[in-house]
């Protein structure tokens, strides 16, 4: 019986012991398995580098000293920004803009600096670029994106890198340039109100040293916005084209020629949510309550109602009474032509640029059944800019120095009119710009930290 007992307890303490290294082993594989899947997860959330030209030359956007963010092509795609306003919505200090939600001016502001006359002359403090180039027109600023490389918004004044000072920033967009590798791809939806949306874009090479790329969009829907009395509001018919051609000049010298058109054709658009007003007591407009009769004017009302005697009081925004159908009618063509030179002791680039914008525009400013207010503008304008500049470095210094031109001449007309009082006002005015610029900037690496 002892030495029965005394096995037991050999064999009880053989299996306690290989308890505990199971246990250990377990523990062991347990902390492996976490700290794989930790590696695991530190790696599948690392950051994608994004690499942008906000300093005129490339960087990863993490090393650029400047307030700054990035969308890449294929994020635009996903967030479905269709046009340059829903960049806004995506976008930290950037507030956009369009009277009406119809492209025909669209403005722009960084950090509350920006611009609120609407009036096509004007140009806004913060500027639109596109590939380089400068858009100074408000007027050619509200656009549809498509086949687009990259977005980069930069905060705060930037006039030592680019020749058209911006006091509140700017926003850069960047199209897909040619590539020697065939690619195409095509882009279309569907949707509410007969939405119909194409996108597509072909490019590859045409020999050794030529490159070409194709981009194309279609946009179009109804009214969105019900008309009681007529035709709904806010329709889009938007096309278009951008062809591409890249061509290597020798090892160290290069040309790209980027030419576009783009149509809007939209025959209702505008349409304003109406709401009763009255001389307030500082002499501003107060809006009516619902049971207040002003008798504006001596013309007789009722509660809540204009001087006409009208009043909307469903309460349904996306709905109204409008007489008069609106027009935005705009056709903007243009090219950008750069040729860059990698010199011994810099580099070398001349980007030349030249648009035209015909657009005319027309609304029904009261936002109701009857002939009270209408406004209509048109431009005609041409832009010409020529920028030359040199890049280089040496050892822990970069340095950007260049001149800038650009001159705009525009035809410019605006009609505010009220056919119920037989008052119509026109004026018709031309503007024309030029201005020239020398800008710089030096920057030196103090350490890997400061510069």
């Amino acid at each position: 019986m002892i030495e029965k007992g005394k096995k037991q307890q050999a064999r009880d303490a053989l299996l306690q012991r290989n308890n505990k290294v199971t246990s250990l082993s377990v523990q062991r594989a347990t902390a492996l398995f976490a700290l794989w899947s930790l590696s695991f997860i530190a790696v599948s959330q690392e950051i994608e580098e994004i690499v942008v030209t906000a300093q005129k030359r490339e960087q990863p956007a993490h090393d650029v000293g400047i307030s700054i963010t990035t969308f890449t092509g294929e994020s635009i795609r996903q967030l479905r920004i269709y046009n340059s306003e829903g960049l806004a919505n995506q976008t930290p200090n950037l507030q956009g803009a369009s009277f009406t939600a119809d492209p025909t001016v669209m403005l722009f502001a960084i950090r509350g600096v920006g611009q609120n006359d609407f009036g096509d002359h004007h140009e806004g403090p913060t500027a639109i670029y596109v590939d380089e180039a400068y858009v100074g027109s408000l007027g050619a600023t509200g656009f549809q994106l498509f086949d687009i490389e990259r977005v980069e918004v930069l905060r705060g004044p930037q006039g030592t890198l680019f020749g058209r000072n911006a006091t509140g920033g700017l926003v850069h967009y960047l199209t897909v340039k040619p590539d020697s590798v065939f690619d195409a791809y095509a882009d279309a939806s569907i949707g509410e109100y007969n939405q119909r949306r194409l996108e597509a874009a072909i490019g590859g090479g045409l020999s050794d040293r030529a490159r070409t790329r194709l981009s194309l969009l279609s946009s179009r829907n109804d009214g969105y916005l019900e008309n009681r009395v007529g035709p709904d509001v806010h329709e889009t018919d938007a096309f278009a084209a951008r062809l591409q051609f890249e061509l290597d000049l020798g090892q160290s010298a290069g040309l790209w020629l980027k030419l576009y058109t783009a149509e809007d054709d939209d025959p209702d658009v505008g349409g304003f949510t109406h709401r009763a007003a009255a001389p307030g007591p500082d002499g501003l407009g107060d809006f009516l309550a619902s049971d207040v009769n002003a008798d504006l004017f001596g013309l007789g009302s009722c509660a809540g109602c204009d001087a006409l005697g009208y009043r909307d009081d469903d309460g349904d925004p996306w709905s109204g009474d409008f007489d008069q159908p609106g027009k935005f009618n705009r056709e903007g063509t243009g090219g950008t032509l750069r040729l860059t030179a990698d010199l011994p002791a810099f580099t070398l680039t001349a980007l030349t640029d030249w648009s035209e914008l015909d657009k005319s525009y027309g609304e029904d400013s009261d936002g109701s059944p009857n002939p009270l207010f209408f406004f209509e503008s048109t431009q005609d304008s041409t832009q010409w800019s020529q920028e030359i500049r040199i890049n280089g470095e040496r050892d822990a210094l970069n340095w950007t120095a260049g001149v800038y031109y650009l001159g705009i001449d525009g035809d410019y007309s605006s009609r505010f009119a009220s056919p119920l009082f037989d008052a119509d006002q026109l004026n018709r005015f031309t503007l024309e710009t030029t201005s020239w610029a020398v800008f710089g900037q030096l920057e030196y690496d103090l350490n890997a930290d400061w510069r």
